[in-house]
């Protein structure tokens, strides 16, 4: 070996290594061509066989990975791309053992993070207990809640749900340790929010769904089963209101991001992506998204206002009520499907719900400790139906609030033990703007209107605890606890 260096050898070795990993590569993906022409080889194996060759890659740059993965961690936040296993009929929550592409990045990234814990000695494991006490009582009162559960096997379903929301929220909150993480995840936030905005606008010059399965649309029959006169876009998440629900959440980020001192350039890329994404959201002609999103962004409004300087404090109210006053104008006095969906018959729709939450209170009522059972609302509900109407035997789906239902599925103590998480967030996150408005700052702030925006929706939409839809706000709690808890290791330090 005389002659070559240090150096050349270690370069030499890495080619080496990286040959024979792009040969197992090579390899693996054979034998997957060989299997799906061999239907007697199950999936699941070629899938367990794929991850183990891939094993070597993901270890050895493991940072590298780290951030593909997180990146599609966010990305799939509107991407419903799932399996469910042993799916059983059921209106509510899990109906199955559900594995989706958002859980398979998870599970990666957490196999990372011990190995980087455990091996490398880069990262531990922060519980953030102020935190991770509330989210304890919640998984112990959806356990308790089984106790009584009609069909317990559903509970457990739904509990798994619940476990994997309160990983994503551990895991980010434990992924952001300085600023370059905080970015990285505002431009995923953005690139989904952009991909998303795209399809649905695609979806709305058709006139009906995409019906593209392999980004987690759900094929339809009927493409425009609109019960209006319009059709209202559905994009990636089965259907208008989820859609909705995602967007009035997202929206406020970008729109917290505007008041960052930025190059113009940029700042006109995050408006192109705000209007795109607001298009959307009135596109989804949901009136709970659209005021959800109204009320996240006066949050932000509200935040921001005592850092502005004086001419803005004036400006922008004047800017923001000249907005509304002339919206309200054009939509008051034109024909438009804005006014059509405020003002049309609802056949009966709001009636309904009211009768749902009378259900609902009556359940709460005779089990206010641990409720009816994690994800066994529909099965009972008929129970607790003692109106003339009788609503659950035409209309038997949960009630249109995801509080009532989260009550009376796992007791009053649920409810308090969730609200006090997300209480707790909001508490530390507003004591933290009030000292400063940088990156960190700017951008909880938006995690706030989004939160708020998403809570809002929640008062009219139905949706079981560890329903996909709620990975949005477990995410932005995870990312809001992390800015929070780093910044407070920072002024320690200094």
């Amino acid at each position: 070996m005389q002659g070559i260096s240090s150096d050349n050898l270690v370069t030499y070795s890495n080619k080496l290594l990286k040959s024979l990993l792009i040969l197992l590569a090579a390899l693996c993906l054979g034998i997957v061509l060989y299997a799906l022409t061999t239907p007697r080889i199950s999936i699941y194996f070629i899938a367990f066989l794929f991850f183990l060759v891939c094993l070597p890659f993901l270890l050895i740059y493991h940072e590298f990975f780290e951030k593909v993965f997180v990146g599609i961690l966010l990305l799939t936040l509107p991407l419903l791309i799932d399996k469910t296993i042993n799916m059983t009929e059921h209106s509510g929550g899990a109906r199955g053992f559900i594995i989706s592409l958002h859980d398979i990045a998870l599970a990666i990234l957490v196999l990372l993070w011990f190995y980087r814990m455990f091996v490398h000695k880069e990262r531990k494991i922060r519980l953030f207990k102020n935190y991770s006490i509330p989210v304890l009582g919640i998984l112990i009162m959806s356990l308790l809640s089984m106790a009584y559960a009609a069909y317990p096997m559903f509970s457990v379903y739904e509990f798994i749900e619940i476990v994997k929301m309160a990983l994503v929220f551990l895991y980010l909150a434990n992924y952001i340790v300085e600023t370059g993480h905080i970015r990285f995840i505002v431009i995923f936030l953005m690139v989904g929010l952009f991909i998303e905005g795209t399809l649905v606008v695609m979806e709305a010059v058709m006139g009906h769904s995409l019906n593209i399965t392999a980004l987690g649309m759900r094929v339809r029959d009927d493409l425009a089963p609109i019960k209006s006169s319009f059709h209202r876009v559905s994009g990636t998440l089965g259907g208008a209101n989820g859609l909705a629900w995602y967007l009035c959440s997202l929206l406020p980020v970008p729109f917290t991001l505007f008041f960052l001192k930025t190059k113009k350039k940029l700042k006109m890329i995050i408006l192109f992506i705000f209007l795109l994404g607001l298009l959307s959201l009135i596109l989804t002609y949901s009136r709970g998204g659209w005021i959800g999103f109204i009320i996240g962004v006066l949050i932000v409004l509200a935040l921001h206002y005592k850092g502005l300087r004086s001419v803005n404090k004036v400006v922008i109210p004047i800017v923001f009520i000249a907005i509304v006053c002339s919206s309200t104008v054009l939509i008051v006095y034109t024909s438009n499907p804005i006014k059509a969906r405020l003002t049309e018959e609802d056949r009966g729709s709001a009636y309904s719900r009211i009768m749902l939450m009378e259900v609902a209170f009556e359940m709460i009522k005779s089990n206010p400790i641990i409720g009816v059972g994690l994800n066994n609302y529909t099965e009972v509900h008929h129970n607790y139906d003692v109106g003339v109407d009788k609503i659950t035997q035409y209309y038997p789906v949960p009630v249109h609030n995801v509080y009532l239902q989260l009550t009376a599925e796992i007791g009053i103590p649920g409810l308090l033990f969730f609200l006090g998480f997300i209480g707790h967030i909001f508490i530390r996150s507003i004591l933290l703007i009030k000292r400063g408005k940088g990156l960190s700052e700017t951008v909880l702030i938006g995690l706030l209107g989004g939160i708020t925006g998403f809570l809002i929706n929640g008062f009219v939409e139905n949706s079981s605890l560890g329903n996909y839809y709620l990975l949005t706000l477990w995410s932005f709690c995870g990312i809001a606890v992390g800015i929070v808890e780093q910044k407070k290791l920072d002024e320690k330090v200094l």
